[in-house]
Formats: structure tokens, sequence, C-alpha cells
């Protein structure tokens, strides 16, 4: 298992030093330092809220509501940074608002029993609704210049958000593969009958999945009004998807139990430097959706039929 792990992230490594390689040959700036940086900014969504849905799915859940998370949680500390102008006040309330979001998620899931992909679909268009008769369906700019710093600030040459998103790769990893927490949740998505027969409360862990997947999604909508300065309720409309097919790409099982942090990063990285190749190399958008859709397609084929051939050998032995 370990081996077919180091095996996948190899591969995506080498397809996203390759899609570098091959672009950059023709235009010479894809590869350039500012250019990455540039992608590396416009992974920062994608990137962390798809941090906070691998826990989810490894667990053997699934959040679809992230997109709408992440629009209100940008709100919420765009209106603070608006009316109050505390930058810190404004972060903390983008931030605390995803959790209580996530939260919300966590008690219709574990508490009413309600099946994930019901409960997140419907709270996907609660949070967004609320928000859009909050604002009105107005734009929320003119924010305070020292929040927007937070967004707009730079780093040995890197922004800001870049090294939060690099921070939440590494801590989540480390959180997941070294901590009674993260061993909980792949035995839960593995096997949660066992789990809940060793006597552990196996709702406890899956609630604080998606109080986890709300927080992330939280920084990631407080990091993108921060750079942006405006914010309007459509933003972060499919979202959700890009999240999870860069949770699937990154060879997390959708069923659960399986799957890595790097894997999710490298993915996230990698389907939005091929989105930004396809626009440097003048692709249709319309195809450049299409593509995204084959890679993944192909990326969760790929992981299902080596699935299915290690079943069979450990079956045959």
């Amino acid at each position: 298992m370990k081996r077919t792990i180091v095996r996948r992230e190899a591969l995506l490594a080498l397809l996203l030093v390759a899609t570098f390689v091959v672009v950059g040959q023709q235009y010479p700036r894809f590869a350039g330092f500012s250019n990455i940086t540039n992608l590396l900014w416009d992974t920062v969504p994608v990137g962390i809220i798809a941090v906070g849905m691998a826990i989810v799915i490894i667990g053997g859940g699934i959040d679809i509501s992230v997109g709408s998370i992440f629009v209100a949680s940008a709100i919420m500390a765009g209106l603070v940074a608006r009316d109050v102008g505390n930058p810190v006040l404004s972060a903390l309330t983008g931030i605390i608002g995803g959790g209580v979001l996530g939260a919300i998620n966590a008690g219709l899931i574990t508490k009413f029993k309600i099946p994930p992909i019901v409960a997140t679909l419907a709270t996907m268009s609660l949070f967004r609704g609320v928000m859009t008769e909050l604002t009105k369906s107005q734009i929320i700019d003119h924010l305070q210049g020292s929040f927007m710093a937070i967004g707009r600030s730079k780093s040995l040459g890197v922004p800001t958000p870049v090294w939060v998103m690099f921070a939440v790769f590494i801590v989540v990893a480390l959180g997941m593969h070294f901590t009674g927490f993260g061993r909980v949740i792949y035995s839960v998505g593995g096997n949660e009958r066992a789990v809940r027969l060793s006597g552990i409360r196996v709702e406890r862990y899956q609630a604080l999945t998606y109080v986890i997947s709300g927080v992330l999604a939280g920084i990631a909508g407080t990091l993108s009004v921060a750079r942006t300065g405006t914010v309007t309720p459509v933003a972060g409309t499919g979202l959700e998807l890009l999240v999870i097919g860069a949770v699937v790409v990154g060879g997390t099982s959708i069923f659960g139990g399986e799957g890595t942090i790097l894997g999710v990063a490298l993915a996230a990285v990698l389907l939005q430097t091929i989105r930004s190749a396809l626009v440097v190399l003048g692709i249709d958008p319309a195809w450049q959706d299409a593509i995204v859709g084959i890679v993944i397609i192909v990326a969760v084929s790929i992981f299902v039929i080596g699935q299915r051939r290690r079943e069979r050998m450990v079956s045959r032995t």
C-alpha cells in the first residue's frame, strides 16, 4: 500500500514538472518565478479547502457545502473589515464563522443522522441563500487597507496566503499521520463498524472532521476576500467540484479510509497548473473545463482499477 501511495505521489509530481517543462518551452515566462507564485496564489482556495475535504472523505463522509461556506466566510470577514476595520477581528470572524457552519453540518449528520451528501447539499443552498439575503445580492467592497494587507503582503517574494497554504498542508499532514485523531479517522473510513465495536465514539470524530473542513474553508474565504478586496454571494460557485476533483486525483478513496495530504496538495497544484497552461495555450474556455474533467475521470479510473487489482491479489493470498 505504501509503495502504491509513493508511486502515485511521484507520478503527480512528475506530471507537474512535465507540464511546466512542456509549456515553458513555448512560453518561457510560464515557468518563471512570477508566474509560479501567481499560480500558487490561484491554488490557495482550492488547496486549503481540499485538505479539509480530504479529512472528511477519509473519514467516510462528504461535504458538498464547502463552496457556500467559503463565500459565507468571505462575506462575514468582508463586512467586518468594511464596517469595523479591525483586520484581526475580520479574519477571526471569517475563520470562526466557517467553523460554526461546519459545526451545523456536523450536527445534522451526527445528531440527526441525515446522510452527509443530503445534509451538505441542503446546507449548500441554505448558507448561500442566507448570505444572498444578508447582502441583498450586493457586492461587498471598500474594505480597510489593513485587512487587505493580509492577502496582498509577501515574504521572500511569495504571497503570504501561499505560505499559509503550505503551513496548512504540513500541519494537517502531520496531524493525520502522527496523532490519535488521524489514526481514528483512517480507521473509521476503512471500517466504521470495527471502530465502534472497539468502544470509540465515532460521532465525535466524524463531527470534528466537518468542523475542521469549515474552518479551512473559512481561512480560504478570508484570504480570498483579503486579496481581491471584494466579494459577492455568487463567488465560489462550483468550487466544491474543483475541490473534490483535487481530492480524488490526489488518490483519496471516495469510499474512505485511504489518502494522503501530500497527494491532495500535489493534485490541487497540478490541476491549477493545467488550467493555467490551457489558458496560455489559447484553448477555448469550454474545452478547458472538458479537459480538466477528462483528467479527473482518468485519474479516478486508474485509482479504481488499481484498487480492484490489489483486492484480487489479497483475495488470492
